[in-house]
């Protein structure tokens, strides 16, 4: 069973609808012929053509085996244009590279038969068996067929290779909950266990009027909590800092892997909640800016603490006549307001942008 569960045209408008300019060469014999043509014949051609591109449209839209009866569609309309104009060979390939794209590799390779027997068919009923007709409409259909199966499985590819990356963050997301819940089950079980005992006891010298001994344990009760409060709030610190270090070090691996060379360093010992939070949603913006729109090959992004202040310094070496400030840099300059911080954007020399956050809780 087929399982290629994506279109030609899913996400890609150029490379659905860009080829379509090479069926130009579907109107040469109506041009050279023209003074032998009537109205009528002039219209029919116009007409094929329409129908031809409405079904080529279905078909770039559909996936996997859903595209078949899409594919003889477009056969059908070739073998009955091929009465009224030869210029039907320069269009046999877009069936074959459709074909070849989604379709499994032994119903595809089975479909290009059949079309190769409908060329045959529409040469030998309308052009007289002319190896102009065939020859064209034979070559460019075996090439975009082969062009289109490698297309599939470099897209088959891609995917997997997304599916992996999914799978392997998704373990290491498990991983990290249950260490996680591992370090909160060390620091909270031990004093929890220890304040009951203590209460229990407390509980015990009240009973037995010893109310010296009960105040002592209570006061043990209340300084264990305390300590278990204190060793709960660095235990959350610890872990906000492990998660903007992770996505630090994530976004400047996926700039690396654009092919960018990255200068990259971090030195944070201690932030807010929202401190933290806001950085990590302005670095994340910051990198994607630069890997869908930057022309750079090299990157700096250092992110520190000094002063009771947080600073972070992206800088490239992309070139920017001007900028437009889209969602993304409205996002980031509302952020900073909200935590009366600063953000600086200049782009006399690359691209650089400077964000200063108050370290403070």
């Amino acid at each position: 069973m087929n399982t290629f569960n994506t279109s030609i045209a899913e996400g890609k408008f150029f490379w659905a609808w860009g080829p379509l300019i090479f069926t130009s060469f579907y109107f040469l014999p109506t041009i050279t012929g023209w003074y032998q043509l009537s109205t009528i014949d002039v219209i029919y051609v116009a007409s094929l053509y329409a129908l031809f591109v409405l079904v080529y449209r279905q078909a770039i839209h559909s996936k996997g085996d859903s595209v078949i009866s899409w594919l003889i569609a477009m056969a059908t309309v070739l073998l009955l244009g091929t009465y009224f104009t030869s210029g039907t060979q320069a269009l046999f390939g877009y069936v074959a590279f459709i074909a070849g794209f989604n379709l499994s590799i032994k119903k595809s390779s089975f479909a290009v038969i059949i079309l190769l027997l409908v060329i045959f068919l529409s040469g030998y009923l309308f052009t007289n068996n002319d190896v102009h007709f065939y020859v064209p409409a034979i070559l460019i259909s075996i090439g975009l067929f082969s062009f289109g199966a490698f297309t599939q499985r470099d897209v088959v590819h891609q995917i997997k290779e997304m599916q992996s990356e999914q799978q392997i963050e998704q373990l290491a997301t498990i991983a990290e909950r249950e260490r996680i819940a591992r370090d909160l089950h060390d620091v909270i079980g031990h004093h929890l266990s220890s304040i009951a005992l203590k209460a229990e006891l407390a509980g015990k010298y009240i009973h037995l009027k010893d109310d010296k001994n009960a105040c002592k344990e209570i006061e043990a009760v209340a300084s264990m909590s305390r300590e278990m409060l204190t060793e709960v709030r660095h235990a959350v610190s610890d872990l906000k800092l492990q998660n903007l270090k992770s996505k630090f070090e994530k976004l400047m691996s996926e700039l690396t892997n654009q092919g960018l060379h990255v200068d990259p360093h971090y030195e944070i010992n201690s932030l807010p909640a929202n401190v933290e939070s806001t950085l990590a949603l302005i670095l994340t913006e910051s990198v994607t800016n630069i890997m869908r729109h930057s022309n750079a090959t090299t990157v700096k992004v250092h992110l520190f603490t000094k002063d009771k202040k947080v600073y972070l310094h992206i800088t490239d070496n992309g070139t920017y006549s001007s900028y437009a400030k889209g969602n993304g840099l409205i996002g980031i300059e509302e952020r900073c307001l909200q935590l009366h911080g600063k953000l600086t954007i200049n782009t006399d020399n690359g691209f650089s942008l400077s964000v200063v956050l108050p370290n403070e809780r």
